[in-house]
């Protein structure tokens, strides 16, 4: 081109422009036209949603121009805040370490100043682990013994403010939760008895994890009681019954037996927390002992009852006549007498009455009497006593009877006529108002006499127990008939 003229040269790379004068001088000009800006390349590692460490970011440049890459310029914002940083070269490597969001952006700048596209990477950052609890929800409130006596629910929850909850794993079982969730729970039923540890876990979007465990105690069974001995329903027995309590609980183990009577020897509710438990029962009559048995869960046995009835007592025993009535004043009867022998047990009753060593069954009841014929003459003693249920026998006991069926007997009456004093004119006979001697006896070999009577003319001249001799004067003329009449104590007359 001429002098002071010019050329327009818009190809890309380098370019030569030489100039020449007329005396033949050299000139030239090196210069390069770059329009094109840098090819970046730019990622981030370790990749794939959000990640639970530091993160490098690295950034490599080329110039499909001439010029080449004078630097890389980056930042970032959100969680973490880089300013503006302009490193000169093709390369860049920095990293990321906040939890949270963080938005990085890159770009290249060439000599020739053209800029590269600018790149932005998204950084995920969760390097903390949620936390992961658990607690019982059902039943509420948590009983005091720390057993429950039911089915339990567990509720797990796992919260993260980070990147958030993606999975809880309870014994094994994971449950995805989807989205990921600030906060998120799962109910676990427990129904086993006895001792049942719950493992559980949650895990954050960044695989960050934090676990425990809780131990559920569940006891829904009462715990066993025997009572014994089982005398319920038996008879009355002849001597003190202890009654013996044993309990136990295999799961939450026993806290207490409680028992108490009623009846003839009452005791007030009682609780021991051994295992075993005695009750002395000594005291006559009928006592009801009951007894229940509680676990530490709660759980509570039926109440059992024992009857013990006791009768260490005879009967009381009595003998009575009861015929004939009313009885005679002198005590003697003179006939058959009836004995009737009475015996009373309240407790296990009269079984047995002995009259003269000759048993009679009876009831048994509260109240039982038998009757025995006295007919022997003379004096009688009738014992007695009595047997109840269980075998005890009273204390022997007797009554005397006394009988006499047969009349006395006159043993002399004579009339003495031959003593001259009583004849005063001694004339043989006996006149009007002349005095004779009478002797009379009577005799009673049982009850003995009571009177022993001499009648003259059936006027009773005298009395004695046993007769004798009177003078008596002649009170008519004629015959004078003398009689004489004995009466024993019993009232019979001969």
């Amino acid at each position: 081109f001429a002098p002071g003229g010019s050329v327009l040269i818009s190809d890309e790379g380098g370019h030569v422009v030489l100039a020449r004068d007329d005396a033949g001088g050299r000139e030239f000009v090196f210069f390069v036209i770059d329009s094109i800006g840098p090819n970046l390349s730019a990622d981030a590692s370790p990749t794939g949603g959000v990640v639970s460490g530091d993160v490098t970011v690295t950034a490599s440049a080329t110039d499909v121009g001439q010029a080449g890459v004078a630097s890389i310029t980056y930042s970032a914002t959100g969680a973490e805040t880089i300013a503006e940083t302009t490193v000169d070269g093709d390369q860049v490597s920095f990293d990321i370490a906040t939890d949270g969001d963080t938005t990085v952006t890159i770009f290249a700048t060439d000599v020739a100043g053209n800029v590269s596209e600018i790149q932005t990477i998204d950084i995920s950052i969760d390097k903390t682990a949620p936390t992961a609890s658990a607690e019982v929800i059902d039943p509420t409130p948590a009983p005091a013994s720390g057993w429950y006596t039911s089915d339990v629910t567990v509720r797990v929850t796992g919260t993260d403010a980070g990147s958030g909850i993606t999975g809880l794993t309870v014994d094994g079982t994971v449950t995805p939760v989807d989205p990921a969730a600030a906060s998120a729970s799962v109910d676990e039923v427990i129904s086993a008895e006895g001792e049942t540890t719950v493992s559980f876990s949650a895990v954050d979007d960044g695989g960050n994890t934090d676990g425990g465990s809780i131990t559920v105690s569940i006891d829904k069974t009462a715990p066993t009681l025997t009572v014994t001995p089982d005398v319920t329903g038996t008879p009355f027995v002849a001597g003190p019954v202890t009654v013996d309590i044993v309990a136990s609980d295999a799961t939450s183990g026993l806290a207490t037996i409680t028992y108490s009577a009623t009846g003839a020897q009452p005791i007030g509710s009682t609780e021991v927390t051994t295992g075993t438990a005695s009750v002395p029962t000594p005291t006559d009559g009928v006592t009801e002992v009951s007894v229940f048995a509680t676990d530490v869960a709660g759980n509570t046995t039926a109440v059992q009852t024992v009857t013990v009835s006791i009768d260490t007592s005879g009967p009381d025993v009595s003998a009575a006549i009861v015929s004939p009535t009313p009885p005679p004043a002198s005590g003697w009867y003179n006939g058959d007498v009836t004995v009737r022998v009475s015996a009373t047990d309240g407790l296990s009753g009269v079984a047995v009455i002995t009259v003269d060593g000759s048993d009679t069954n009876v009831g048994p009841s509260g109240s039982e009497s038998v009757d025995a014929v006295v007919t022997t003459e003379g004096l009688t003693t009738v014992t007695f006593s009595a047997t109840n249920a269980v075998g005890t026998t009273s204390s022997s006991g007797s009554i005397d009877v006394q009988i006499d069926a047969t009349a006395p007997t006159v043993d002399t009456l004579t009339v003495d006529t031959t003593d001259p004093a009583n004849d005063t004119n001694g004339n043989g006979l006996f006149d009007l108002g002349e005095s004779v001697s009478v002797t009379y006896a009577c005799s009673d070999a049982v009850s003995g006499i009571a009177a022993c009577e001499l009648s003259l003319d059936g006027v009773v001249i005298d009395t004695t127990t046993a007769g004798g001799t009177v003078t008596v004067a002649t009170a008519v003329i004629g015959d004078n008939v003398f009689s004489v009449e004995a009466t024993d104590v019993a009232g019979n007359i001969g």
